[in-house]
Order: C-alpha cells, then sequence, then structure tokens
C-alpha cells in the first residue's frame, strides 16, 4: 500500500498537490492513502509501507519494474533527486543495490529522497523511539532538506508538542517558527515525511528514480518526459483523467471505446502501455506469404519487442489469395487459433480486392495509428513519433502514420492514385503508395516526429542501406488540405490535435486563410501544451494586425496562456506602424496593464515610443479610466490603474520632453492623485515620506532610486541624488529599530514589495560615474536594502526550499583556526576576457606559485582555456544562481571552506557577487577596483588602490566605508595586450578615411555624464579635421543626440556631423582600431583603465582630466608611473588646448609619442605589484 504525504502550503489551498499521483495510481489500480503525519499510518496491518513525499509522480520505469517492486523485503529508496553514480554490477535485471556501497557516507542528508520502501517492524520502531533527541537541530517547519543546525541558546526546558519556548511562540504540529532550544523532545514531534528520512535505516537504493518531484506553477505541472501521463500538463485537464476512470477500466474488460473525448483512450494507452492503439495492415502475396507464420511467432515469443501485440490493437491480413496457396492460408489461420491466448492483438485475415482498403482506412478511429506493413520486418520498434519510416533496398519507405493525418492532409490521394492502376499486386501497390508517403512526410514534416529505423534486423554495419533518393528531385502531387477535419476535431475537443495540425498546415503553407491562424490562437487556452512565447510567435509573426479589435482578441487570448511576452510584441508593433486615436488609446492602456509593463525596469527605446502616446493622451486617458471598468474589465482597480500609469512615467521623467503641451497635466495628475513631490522630496517631511513610502513602497523606490543611463543635465543629476540620498537615509534610521523592522516582513510577505524592486534598492552601479564620493550614500542605501533582503531571503528561502536558512547572524559569521594562506578569490568575471581578469589574474598566479591555498569562486565553470590559466588553484568554486534566494546556498557553502581571506575582485559589476558582498564569507574581506568605488557593505572591511590612483590618503580614505590600504605599485600586474597581435587592419574597414584626424573616446555613453558634452562640442569646434569616435554604442547613440540637440550653442552646430558610432569590436580589432587613431580622449569626471594600457601598449596618447576619486584618476596614476605629465590637464580649457596642440603641433606630438613608448614598459607584468599583494594576503 503507498502512503502520500499531504501538503498544503505550496500551492494553492483549493487544488489538491497530490491530485497527479493519486491519479496514477488509480489507473494502476494501486492502493493508496494520504496522510497528514505518520501517526495516520501506524495501525496499518501490513509488511511493508511504501511512503512518498508530498508533490510527486510515478514515471514510466515504475510501470516497467513494478513487481519487482511490490516484492521487495528490505528498506529501499525508491525516489530521490541527486546525481551520484551507482556501481554497476553489470546485471540488468538487478534494479536494486545494496547502498553502502555506492554512497560516500552513509547519510541521508546526501540525497534528497522523494520515496521509500520501509518495513513494518523498522516503521514502527522510529514511530515509538522516545529517545531523547541528540542534535540540536533548529528547524522545526515542515523541510524536506534535512537541517544540520548547532545553534543553540541557553535554555534547557523540556519542549513538548504544546510547550510555549521562550521565543514567544507556541510550538504545535504545524509550527513554523525557529526554535533555538537544545531541546530534549521527541524526535518526532512533527512526524512528517522529512523526519522519517532522517532516521530511516536504508539498506537498498533504486538504480533509477521510481518517483520524480514535480512542480506546480500557473496552474502548470513541471515534470520530465518519463512522467506518466506526462503530456496533462494542465491542471484543469487532470479532470479529464479523473473522470475517464471507470470508463478505462470498461475498456479493458469489453474493448469499447466509451470515453469521454474518445480521444483520451489512446493518451492513456500510450501512457501506461507505451504504444498507442493501432490498425495494423499485413499485405501478403505469393512471395511473403511463406514468413507470415513465423512472423506469428515472433510475436507469440517476443512479446516485449513487439509492442503491438496487444489486446487493443488490430492485425488485418489481407492479399488477394488464389485457390492454390489457400492451404497456406489455412495454417495460418490455425496458427493463430493454436496460440489465441498468446496472441493478444485482434487478429483478421480478409481475402479482398485492393480498392476496398480506402473503404476499411476510412473505418479506423481518428485518434489511431495506421501500420501498412509490406514485410514484417519493418515492424520493429514502437514509438510516439507520428511517422515511422523504413528502409529496404534502397526504398525508403513509410509505414506507421496516425490516421487523423490522412483525414486532415488528405493522404487517401496516394491510395485512390495507386488503386487506379491495373495488373499491380496488393505488395507493389503499397510499397507505392509508401513510398509517395514517405517523400510527402519528408518534405513537410520536421525529422522530429518522425523515426528512422533502418535496417534494424540488419547485423552487419557493412550492409546497411543509405538513403540515396533526393528529394529535391522529386516530382510528387500534393493534395488538398481537407480543413473541415478541424471543425470535427474541434466537436470533438481534441484541442492538442488541432493545434498540432494547424502547425504543420501553416509552418508548410498549405493553407493560409487568415481565418485559421485565428483558430490556432483561439485554442491556445484549451490546449494542455506549454506553450513557449517562440511557438505562439511563430503563428503571430504571419499575422498583419491592423485593427484594435483583433489586437485586443488575440492579448486576451494570449495574457490567458501567459504569453506576456508576446502580447507586448504585439503591442509595439501596433503603437509603431498603426495610428494611435483617442478611440482606441484605452484598450492599449488596458493591454499595457495586465501585461504589467507600468512596472517594468526602463527601457529606453521602447519606453519613448510609449510615453509618446501617454503623453498626448493623458488628458483622455485619465478623464476616461471608467469606460475600462464598464466596456473592458469590470473587476478593474481604477485607482491602481491610474496609480501605475503615474508611476512609469514618473520613473522616466527623465526621458519626458517637458516642452510637451500636456506636460503641465502629467504634474497635475500626480498632486491630485499622490499629494506627494516625487519629482523633489527637498521639502518634504520624515514623517510624510515614511507615510507614503509605507502607502506605496515600490512607488517610491521606483520613482526616486531609478536613475536613467542618460540624465540630461547635471542638475537633474545633483537632484537625482539628493532625492535619493535624502530617502535612503530616513529610511534606514527609520527601519532599522526593532520596532519598526516588523512592517518590512509585512510588505514582503503581502507582495507590495516586488521582487524588482529589492534589486533596485541595492542597484549602486550608476551612481559611481557621477565623480561625487558615494561613501554615506551608498552606507545607507546598503544598510536599508540589508534590511529588507535579510526578511525577503528568509520568507522566501522557506519558501523554495522548504526550510529556515540556517544562518546565526545572518550576515556575520566567526570563523576559527584559519589557515592565512587559504584564499578565495571571488568573481565571475574571471570566467572569460574580461576586464577584471586582466586585472587579477596575474596576482592569482603569483599567489598560486607562493603556495598560498588559492580558491576561485564563479558562477559558471572554468572552460579549458581559464583552467588553465588558472593551473594550479585548489578548486574552482561553481555557484548557484538559478535562484536569487539560492545565493543563502551559496553563503553556507563559501562559509564552510573557512576561509582566511575573501577577495572581492569587484562590487557593483555583477548582481550575483553583489548580493554575497552582504555576508562575511571570510574572516578578512577586501574590495579592489574591478568595479572603482566604495562598496558600502558593513563586512568588507578593506579596499586595496594604490598611491598612484588616490588622494593624500587622509582625504581619499573618507570616500570609502571600507579601510583603505594604499599600495606603492599599480596593484595590477597588466599583460601588455598588443604583443600577441598583428595590428595592420585599414581605417577603411571601420568605415574612417586615413586623412582624417581620428580622436578616440572608446568608454560606454553611460560614461558620457552631461557637464562633458561642452568638452565635446568645444574640441569638434576648434579642431575641424577631427571626428570622434565613440564604440558599441549603436543602441545609445540617439539619447545622446538627443541630449546634445536640446543643449548644442548655436556656433556648435554642424560639429556632431563629425561624432561616429561604432559597434561592438572583438579584442583585437578593438587595439587596432586604438592604434590607428590619432589621439585616445579620457571622459570627465570618470575616465578609463583597461583602455589606457591599451593605449600606451600602442603609443597613443591620452588627454586626461583627473577627477577626485579613483574611477577618474587611473591615466593620471600610469602617467605618474612612466614618469611624466605632459597631458595630465586641471581644467577644461587646458584639456582642450592639449587637444589642440597634440593634432597641430606635429613636434609636440611625436615627442609625447616617444616618452610613452620608451617608459610604457613600466606599465606591464608590474612586479612590485606582485610583492606587496603576497605581503598583503600573508598577514
Amino acid at each position: 500500500m503507498f502512503f502520500i504525504f499531504n501538503d498544503y502550503t505550496k500551492c494553492d489551498k483549493n487544488k489538491h498537490n497530490n491530485k497527479l499521483i493519486e491519479l496514477q495510481l488509480k489507473y494502476l489500480n494501486i492502493e493508496y492513502k494520504l496522510i497528514n503525519s505518520l501517526d495516520d499510518i501506524k495501525n496499518t496491518e501490513i509488511d511493508k509501507f511504501f511512503i512518498l513525499n508530498y508533490l510527486n509522480s510515478i514515471n514510466s520505469f515504475f510501470l516497467k519494474d513494478l513487481d519487482k517492486i511490490l516484492n521487495l523485503k528490505e528498506n529501499t529508496i525508491l525516489g530521490y533527486d541527486m546525481s551520484f553514480n551507482i556501481k554497476n554490477d553489470n546485471n540488468i535485471d538487478n534494479k536494486f543495490i545494496k547502498i553502502e556501497n555506492n554512497l560516500k557516507t552513509y547519510n541521508n542528508t546526501n540525497i534528497k529522497i522523494n520515496g521509500i520502501c520501509i518495513l513494518k517492524n523498522d516503521l514502527l520502531n522510529i514511530l515509538n523511539d522516545s529517545d531523547t533527541d541528540t542534535d540540536t537541530d533548529t528547524d522545526t517547519d515542515t523541510n524536506t532538506d534535512i537541517d544540520t543546525n548547532t545553534n543553540t541558546d541557553t535554555n534547557t526546558d523540556i519542549d513538548t508538542n504544546t510547550n510555549t519556548d521562550t521565543s514567544t511562540n507556541t510550538d504545535t504540529n504545524t509550527n513554523t517558527d525557529i526554535d533555538t532550544d537544545t531541546d530534549t523532545d521527541n524526535i518526532l514531534q512533527k512526524k512528517d515525511f522529512n523526519t522519517l528520512i532522517k532516521n530511516y535505516k536504508c539498506n537498498m537504493i533504486s538504480k533509477i528514480s521510481y518517483f520524480n518531484n514535480i512542480i506546480i506553477h500557473n496552474e502548470i505541472i513541471i515534470n520530465n518526459e518519463y512522467t506518466l501521463f506526462n503530456n496533462y500538463i494542465k491542471i484543469k485537464n487532470l479532470d479529464l483523467l479523473e473522470n475517464n476512470i471507470e470508463k478505462y477500466n470498461n475498456f479493458l474488460h469489453n474493448n469499447k471505446n466509451e470515453l469521454n473525448p474518445d480521444y483520451i483512450l489512446n493518451d492513456i494507452v500510450k501512457s501506461i502501455h507505451f504504444c498507442s492503439i493501432s490498425y495494423i495492415f499485413i499485405f501478403l502475396d505469393n512471395n511473403n506469404i511463406s514468413i507470415l507464420e513465423h512472423y506469428i511467432q515472433n510475436l507469440i515469443n517476443k512479446n516485449d519487442i513487439h509492442k503491438l501485440n496487444i489486446f487493443y490493437n488490430k492485425i488485418i491480413i489481407i492479399g488477394d489469395f488464389s485457390s492454390e496457396i489457400n492451404e497456406s492460408i489455412q495454417n495460418i489461420q490455425t496458427t493463430i487459433n493454436k496460440y489465441k491466448t498468446s496472441l493478444k492483438s485482434q487478429n483478421i485475415i480478409l481475402n479482398i480486392n485492393k480498392k476496398q482498403i480506402t473503404q476499411i482506412i476510412n473505418t479506423v478511429p481518428y485518434y489511431c495509428d495506421i501500420y501498412l506493413l509490406t514485410n514484417p520486418n519493418e515492424l520493429l520498434n514502437k514509438s510516439n513519433q507520428w511517422f515511422d519510416i523504413y528502409n529496404n533496398n534502397n526504398n525508403n519507405l513509410l509505414y506507421k502514420l496516425p490516421k487523423y493525418c490522412i483525414d486532415t492532409f488528405n493522404l487517401l490521394y496516394y491510395f485512390n492514385k495507386e488503386f487506379n492502376i491495373e495488373n499491380v499486386d496488393n505488395v507493389d501497390c503499397i510499397n507505392n503508395i509508401k513510398n509517395n508517403l514517405y517523400y510527402y512526410v519528408k518534405i513537410h514534416f520536421n525529422d522530429n516526429i518522425c523515426i528512422h529505423n533502418l535496417n534494424l534486423y540488419n547485423k552487419n554495419k557493412e550492409d546497411v542501406v543509405t538513403e540515396n533518393n533526393k528529394i529535391m528531385d522529386l516530382k510528387i502531387s500534393i493534395p488538398p488540405i481537407n480543413i473541415e477535419y478541424l471543425d470535427t476535431y474541434f466537436d470533438l475537443k481534441n484541442y492538442d490535435l488541432i493545434y498540432n495540425v494547424i502547425k504543420y498546415i501553416l509552418i508548410n503553407k498549405l493553407y493560409t486563410n487568415p481565418d485559421l491562424l485565428y483558430k490556432a490562437i483561439g485554442i491556445i487556452p484549451n490546449t494542455n501544451f506549454n506553450f513557449k512565447d517562440s511557438d505562439v510567435l511563430a503563428i503571430t509573426n504571419i499575422l498583419d494586425i491592423k485593427d484594435m479589435e483583433s489586437l485586443f482578441s488575440i492579448s486576451t487570448i494570449l495574457l490567458d496562456n501567459l504569453n506576456t511576452t508576446v502580447v507586448i510584441k504585439l503591442l509595439f508593433e501596433f503603437i509603431k506602424t498603426q495610428d494611435i486615436t483617442k478611440d482606441n488609446i484605452l484598450y492599449i492602456v488596458y493591454i499595457f496593464y495586465k501585461c504589467d509593463l507600468f512596472n517594468k525596469n526602463v527601457d529606453i527605446v521602447d519606453d519613448i515610443v510609449y510615453l509618446t502616446i501617454f503623453l498626448n493622451y493623458i488628458d483622455i486617458i485619465f478623464e476616461n479610466t471608467e469606460y475600462i471598468k464598464n466596456n473592458i474589465n469590470p473587476e478593474i482597480d481604477i485607482s491602481n490603474l491610474k496609480l501605475s500609469i503615474i508611476t512609469y512615467i514618473l520613473n522616466r521623467n527623465e526621458l519626458i520632453d517637458i516642452t510637451h503641451t500636456n506636460y503641465k497635466l502629467v504634474n497635475t495628475y500626480v498632486s491630485e492623485l499622490l499629494n506627494f513631490n516625487y519629482f523633489d522630496i527637498s521639502d518634504e517631511t520624515d514623517e510624510n515620506i515614511i507615510i507614503h513610502f509605507e502607502l506605496n513602497p515600490t512607488l517610491m523606490i521606483n520613482c526616486i532610486l531609478t536613475l536613467s543611463e542618460f540624465m540630461k543635465t547635471t542638475k537633474d543629476i545633483l537632484l537625482k541624488r539628493k532625492n535619493s540620498e535624502k530617502l535612503v537615509t530616513i529610511l534606514y534610521e527609520y527601519y532599522k529599530k526593532n520596532n519598526n523592522i516588523e512592517y518590512i516582513k509585512k510588505i514582503i510577505k503581502s507582495n507590495l514589495f516586488e521582487d524588482t524592486t529589492i534589486f533596485k534598492l541595492q542597484s549602486t552601479f550608476k551612481y559611481s560615474y557621477h565623480g561625487i564620493p558615494n561613501k554615506s550614500f551608498f552606507k545607507n542605501l546598503i544598510g536599508f536594502s540589508e534590511l529588507c533582503l535579510e526578511q525577503f531571503y528568509k520568507i522566501n528561502y522557506t519558501q523554495y526550499f522548504n526550510k529556515e536558512p540556517y544562518l546565526t547572524n545572518f550576515y556575520d559569521y566567526e570563523f576559527k583556526d584559519t589557515n592565512p594562506k587559504k584564499i578565495c578569490f571571488l568573481s565571475n568575471f574571471l570566467t572569460r576576457h574580461h576586464s577584471v581578469f586582466k586585472d587579477r589574474h596575474q596576482v592569482i598566479k603569483h599567489l598560486i606559485k607562493k603556495g598560498f591555498d588559492v580558491y576561485i569562486a564563479t558562477y559558471e565553470p572554468f572552460d579549458f582555456r581559464y583552467g588553465g590559466v588558472f593551473s594550479g588553484i585548489k578548486e574552482n568554486i561553481v555557484l548557484e544562481s538559478k535562484y536569487f534566494i539560492s545565493n543563502i546556498n551559496n553563503v553556507e557553502k563559501i562559509r564552510s571552506y573557512n576561509f582566511d581571506k575573501v577577495i572581492f575582485c569587484e562590487i557593483g559589476m555583477d548582481g550575483n557577487a553583489l548580493n554575497l558582498a552582504y555576508f562575511r564569507l571570510g574572516k578578512t574581506q577586501y574590495n579592489t577596483w574591478g568595479h572603482s568605488d566604495t562598496s558600502g557593505f558593513k563586512y568588507i572591511d578593506h579596499f586595496v588602490s594604490s598611491k598612484l590612483y588616490e588622494l593624500p590618503y587622509e582625504e581619499s580614505n573618507t570616500h570609502y566605508t571600507e579601510n583603505l590600504i594604499l599600495q606603492n605599485s599599480l596593484c595590477t600586474s597588466y599583460v601588455n595586450p598588443s604583443e600577441k597581435y598583428i595590428l595592420d587592419i585599414p581605417r577603411t574597414y571601420y568605415g574612417l578615411s586615413k586623412y582624417d584626424q581620428i580622436i578616440l573616446c572608446p568608454q560606454s555613453l553611460f560614461k558620457i555624464m552631461p557637464e562633458y558634452d561642452d568638452y565635446i562640442f568645444e574640441m569638434l569646434y576648434r579642431n575641424p579635421k577631427a571626428s570622434l569616435i565613440f564604440i558599441d554604442c549603436l543602441s545609445g547613440k540617439y539619447k545622446m543626440y538627443d541630449r546634445w540637440d536640446n543643449k548644442l550653442p548655436e556656433k556648435y552646430k554642424g560639429v556632431l556631423s563629425r561624432v561616429k558610432f561604432l559597434g561592438s569590436l572583438d579584442h583585437k580589432h578593438f587595439v587596432n582600431l586604438i592604434a590607428l587613431s590619432d589621439i585616445m580622449i579620457d571622459p570627465y569626471p570618470f575616465g578609463g583603465c583597461n583602455t589606457s594600457f591599451e593605449a600606451f601598449s600602442c603609443d597613443i596618447p591620452i588627454v586626461t582630466q583627473p577627477s577626485s576619486r579613483i574611477n577618474g584618476r587611473f591615466t593620471y596614476g600610469f602617467y605618474k608611473k612612466m614618469g611624466f605629465d605632459d597631458l595630465i590637464c586641471n581644467s577644461k580649457e587646458e584639456y582642450i588646448n592639449t587637444i589642440t596642440k597634440l593634432l597641430t603641433d606635429t613636434e609636440f606630438y611625436k615627442e609625447v609619442k616617444h616618452k610613452i613608448k620608451i617608459n610604457k614598459h613600466k606599465l606591464f607584468m608590474d612586479q612590485e605589484t606582485l610583492t606587496e599583494w603576497e605581503e598583503l594576503m600573508s598577514q
């Protein structure tokens, strides 16, 4: 008997999360019982128990080995989720093996167990065990994992099921609090599956898992291909299975299909018997009748191979038999009668004329498969693909196809055509039909629905026949489509079949009426497929939607099917290509709202399009929102809709054309709706800010902290920063008080605080480019996000992993007895040729050489190239990145190594690494200038920099939340980047003239601050022969032109024609372009670093104006290292003058290039850097 644990915490409480496995067991006639506790089975009188955890399913291997499973005599693990190697005992019949020989340690925590067999006495021993728990387990929720916590407090009370511990929470059977007592309670206080597994002593494990975890998400069952009934993935469609159990059992007894709908019978048969219901036509003539008896004998003796010898199949032997072979036919009939009990299939011998065959085929139910055999050897393998193909004597013959394909694609056309030919015997005639069918299939259908059983009986590889026929040369008639059959299938509610047929009709353009496209979309919600967006796009890309009614109808269907991405694409194309009027703007707003686009992240390209229409019709929208409620969706929350529109616009305020006639209306609606000035919170009181934050935290964070990459003016930047700094300071100071943190818990539990908002809280990246110190701002921002993330982690981690995260003080951790030379570098950018890799890999290699135990933690494993670079490291620790909350697992994993030092190669560039920076992962933690700014994190102890790049220590140290360490060296041992290349590509390759003066600025456009725009105008104005080149900026260039056009003084008009934007380049072409340039420029206030190394390696002068912070002082430091400062400027005027001098004074230009050439060696493979890092890591 099977016992299945219930759990109502992971799914909608109105939906039973064990429904699939219940149906599986019912169809297999296996007795089961749902239980909530082990107490529910203690009085059951059976010898052994099969116990499964919730959210499980049976797979096809279970069916094949069912007898062996039911006859088990030992405790055996039958279902699990883990990759580990089982030693092969070379006995394919042995389905179970001794567990102690195959697991590294005898510990159930090594494997996530889903299902077990346990003998009665062993189960009773566990149930009756009253020994005290020697573990100091602190986890008392409904985990499915084993908690190995060792945290204890000083409470020593005896905790029973109803005892109230010092946490002030009452412990009950359904308790979900964290009990930090060192309890001596009964080990089966909860008696759930997790507790059973923890105390389960197993002897055996199955070679394959018979039970698989499933996930139920958005009413979709996520399973694998081996799951029984795996094609029923929508919860609602399980009702079809449930409603037909009794009718299926009747079918097993009387062979009558009374299931409703009738096609479901074949789905059930395929899952349970591994073969579809089939009609097998065997065509005989004088040449092959002699082997038929042998074939019949094979059906009997090799039933495991010949899957068609099943009671529900019909084998129809057809021949135009002459009188001289009647005796042979009689012998065959005698054989069939003799083995009637072994031959489960229905066998019929017909002596008919070949013209009658189409009549017989027409009687076959549409959901069955038809086999056309002219050689018994064709029938070898069963498959669930539509078509089976056989190769014999250089002929490719189709021998299996579904009946509905015959109907819909009018394939009887080939039968009728051949049957009109006289003097052709049955076998030749059918082979001609099969040959034509084969070519039809090869032309129109993909290989993924065909199976090629080519010479499967042929044991000699050299005899395998190859396909010589060329489809392109074949002239084959294409029959017309019987489109009316789709209506028949629709009446039968076989939506999956309809969609499959429509898909291939559309792919092959066999019928292109738009009605068919709409029909395909219309049935999507009723199918049992989990439609990917790419599947739907294959249809919608053919559509040309020109009216709002069509867009709205299609969008409604696709949104119900969760194909939101497709709807967004359709909406965007419609807005771009069609005239938007006041009559359809409300429908656009509604679709926008349903797609949750009002809450999406800023996308400059798309948002400009959307903002334009919203601004054009903002008055129509706000004055007619009731129309949406009255005529489109009566359940819509109008207040929330208005709020969403305002939020969307506020988040993109910097993208709005403030000269637009309706811009003042926006401010009016904001004031009326929100009663809060989100544009400038300078005059808002702390109390009012807290009130409005708690009313809508997502709106507050999105409006104030969201920062565009292309701010229009320095004034905009300063206002945005002032708002952001004030907000995070108030929030951090208020919510770090214990009594106020409860609200954070509340808004996270209620989803008022969206996941994307949590991420925005910690995103400091763009603020680093303003040239303004961020120490106080980042400290408060990270401090507040730390409060929110702790609650977010705890709530969501438990939901995803069924256990509380075990982190003693959550972010902090005490490391003891560490090895001073055991260190870890952490960055995913070390897995590729990124700037972080170029900055750090020589340092890492040096430390390995000097005997340090170096580990590298990444989110992707090294490939062979970078694994070779870091040869000698102790381990490449590969971290999880599947879920945001799996970061907790990463923290536990890294801490388990007990590192003395952890070096974050960059904090702020990669979200995964940034999420780890909240936690103490090693005894001492370092940050350095992969992303050249302070981190703001409490447990990052030091920032490693250089005296060459920083202001004097007393001043530069005030820029960091970390303790600043200043090295004397470059802080990196950089490899000369141009040495490995032959740089001989001409300017014409890049679309540049050899006669132009090239000023190169190879920085991302978001580094070009508004205050630098005047530098650009002036340098081009003073140097009329010069062109300014930006790289990898094609997607953002229009925003730069938009900004420049709005501020360009009259005297500079025309200079922007000499600004050019090139696409992305690989490293060799990038360095080659640098070498072709006349000069390179460092933007102000955020300059280059790696690009400066690359320019100096090619002897290219760089004009720089150092700012007060490290990210604007690298080039300055490189010049100091080389020993000259000719191109270091202290003002805008000096900067422009230096550029002009380089481009007009040939002698000065040559002199500077010569200085670079003779001194650049000081910048590469810096040995002082390696020594200083070695000394630092030795402390």
